[in-house]
């Protein structure tokens, strides 16, 4: 592993616009890196960092021309700050052949150099974009961090109202689609919060809902003692465990608040669908063959709903964000 870190806070050069280069793949893996950072940061007390659409487009654009040129200056022989009027620090790595480059394996990279934990955890940093390229096995990653809040940013104009989802964000079909079918309406009237991790309760949730809300299944019907009566998942959680879709954590826990991972997320999908028979060979390495998660994510895959998350990965332990999940249940659906 080559360790290419570095960080510089500079002034900033306005540009006229970025492009979007990142694949659907890319951009979720993106998304979990952010996350699992925002995750750590969390955990020492520190405020999360917004998600800023023109960050993530910029450090899109870094990503592919590290793997031409591994430096602060860009191809054309200008400062990386001109890329992005907000961007004051960079962070890149890259990755061998020989290694995966995950968002989990990025982001322990970043943090096991001091001076770039020092930045990736600092106070005054408020907003941030994420993104990796390959080439010729190799994985270039580039975090993009500034002091200024988060804005929409990015390519095009907003979808369903949403600040956070652009028409260009590969999940604003998803988004659209899913608030017309009342299967959500966001985490409030003007965001929708895609890279937010998703809970067990919202994801029984979103399948209740896009069933149709079947009736039957009243306040109090779950046995679950950690499902409170009338609580906006009571009824769902009822219906998941009629349908098999879930039989809880442990015993009689249901564990509604706690973040669904993408393994979790593809496997109530595939139960969801009726738990149809798929051969379980799989090009991710991740994925074992015998884990209980193995025929949904060979399911999925197979039926054009995930790529994963990589060439080789497809992050089974990841949180699923909300972006992700409503994607998948689109691609089920259409």
């Amino acid at each position: 592993m080559k360790r290419w870190l570095s960080f510089l806070l500079a002034a900033v050069m306005l540009i006229t616009g970025t492009l979007t280069i990142c694949s659907f793949a890319a951009q979720s893996e993106a998304q979990t890196f952010l996350s699992l950072l925002n995750q750590r940061r969390s955990a020492q007390g520190l405020a999360t960092l917004g998600t800023d659409g023109g960050l993530m487009d910029a450090a899109a654009v870094r990503a592919k021309e590290q793997s031409v040129r591994t430096s602060h200056y860009r191809p054309d022989g200008s400062y990386f700050n001109s890329v992005n009027s907000k961007a004051e620090a960079e962070c890149y790595w890259w990755f061998e052949p020989a290694e995966t480059g995950t968002a989990q394996e990025a982001l322990n990279a970043f943090l096991n150099s001091p001076d770039h934990r020092a930045l990736l955890m600092h106070r005054q940093v408020r907003s941030a974009g994420a993104a990796y390229y390959d080439t010729n096995g190799r994985r270039y990653w580039v975090v993009l961090l500034s002091t200024s809040a988060a804005s929409s940013g990015g390519s095009g104009g907003t979808v369903g109202g949403f600040t956070d989802v652009h028409t260009s964000d590969y999940f604003a079909d998803s988004v659209l689609w899913a608030v017309q079918n009342r299967i959500t309406s966001g985490t409030s009237g003007t965001a929708f919060s895609p890279y937010q991790p998703c809970t067990r309760a919202q994801v029984v949730t979103f399948l209740w809902r896009a069933a149709g809300s079947p009736s039957g299944y009243g306040s109090g019907s779950s046995t679950f003692r950690d499902v409170p009566r009338g609580s906006y998942y009571d009824s769902a959680v009822a219906w998941a465990v009629s349908r098999r879709i879930t039989n809880g954590t442990a015993g009689d826990r249901f564990s509604p608040d706690a973040v669904c991972t993408r393994a979790d997320a593809v496997t109530f999908l595939w139960r969801y669908s009726g738990s149809p028979f798929t051969f379980t060979t799989s090009r991710f390495r991740d994925v074992p063959s015998g884990s209980y998660y193995a025929q949904a994510v060979a399911w999925a895959v197979n039926n054009g709903i995930s790529t994963g998350t990589g060439t080789n990965t497809f992050s089974p332990n990841n949180p699923c964000t909300r972006a992700e999940f409503v994607t998948f249940l689109y691609r089920l659906k259409h």
